[in-house]
């Protein structure tokens, strides 16, 4: 990539599809590793040849990194899906308890991005609060990063999490609609719920 913008932009691209797509079968994570590769590259080469200087490049793919976030973690889960195979009909209390899980599942996933992306104006727009954003920016990446850990069984996924809900509510109490979402959350984190264990990989 030409100039350090694009590259660090790139970079975190990297790191995010490291983080979505670990646990996955070697050559899943492989294509999907060469698929980004080959669009970072094409995007970065059509951008600089129409002339776009590397700041507006960096932005482009950190924007789309954000707007993509919700669609990897679909597609994660898919993959991840297809390897497990439930036998076990849910009752009506089961089916109850799932669906509250998927939607609080919807709510972190909502705020993590909504984080990302309010850090990413927060760094284009306001220069003397970049710290906030990047501190936002690793929050919101803790979330999305735990979501992904809880549902890949390795441990260590609430407390992220629960962390970065923390650290999104306080740096928007101003908001009071924020302090009141990370709050939900960490109660769903750590209300008693079979459904909502980490499942523990067997030895």
């Amino acid at each position: 990539m030409t100039g350090r913008a694009p590259a660090l932009a790139g970079r975190c691209t990297r790191r995010w599809a490291n983080v979505y797509t670990r646990g996955l079968p070697a050559e899943v994570r492989a294509a999907r590793r060469a698929e980004l590769e080959s669009d970072l590259w094409e995007h970065t080469h059509w951008s600089t040849a129409e002339g776009r200087r590397p700041g507006r490049i960096a932005l482009e793919i950190t924007a789309r990194l954000v707007a993509g976030m919700a669609a990897d973690l679909l597609w994660r889960f898919e993959h991840r899906g297809a390897r497990r195979h439930t036998t076990r009909p849910l009752g009506g209390g089961d089916m109850a308890r799932l669906m509250k899980n998927y939607g609080m599942v919807a709510l972190t996933l909502a705020l993590g991005v909504f984080a990302i992306s309010i850090s990413i104006g927060v760094f284009a727009l306001d220069g003397d609060r970049r710290m906030q954003g990047a501190i936002l920016f690793v929050a919101g990446i803790l979330m999305l990063g735990g979501l992904i850990a809880i549902r890949s069984g390795v441990r260590g996924g609430r407390p992220a999490i629960a962390l970065g809900a923390i650290v999104a509510g306080l740096l928007g109490v101003w908001t009071v609609i924020l302090p009141i979402v990370a709050l939900a959350i960490l109660i769903w984190l750590y209300a008693p719920s079979q459904l909502r264990r980490e499942p523990v990989r067997p030895a």
